[in-house]
């Protein structure tokens, strides 16, 4: 009996998870193509590449979903990692053109 009571939700949850869940990379309009960072490498002591990764860490953090961009060869993925008790930490990635890795670390 308790099979019965817990199979609807929980095939609810696998459903939900396999068509748009964590797992997927989804990117918005702001992020495609050029990134939405500005040229000013004289306003703050940050590189247009850190800047980048801020601006897509925060849209990952705030939009719960995975956030990719592109800075010239270089490929950035911010994915917020899933937890009971989501504390705002971000999974950041850094590809260079060849597709080795730069860059992995998690930031809050």
């Amino acid at each position: 009996m308790r099979i019965l009571k817990t199979l609807p939700p929980l095939l609810l949850v696998m459903i939900t998870l396999t068509t748009g869940g964590c797992g997927t990379v989804q990117q918005s309009p702001a992020t495609t193509g050029e990134p939405a960072v500005a040229d000013n490498t004289g306003n703050s002591g940050k590189g247009q590449l850190e800047q980048l990764i801020d601006t897509l860490a925060g849209e990952a953090k705030q939009s719960m979903r995975s956030c990719t961009a592109t800075l010239k060869d270089v490929v950035v993925e911010a994915t917020p990692m899933w937890s009971l008790n989501y504390q705002g930490e971000v999974h950041v990635r850094v590809y260079d053109a060849a597709g080795n890795l730069i860059l992995d670390e998690y930031r809050k």
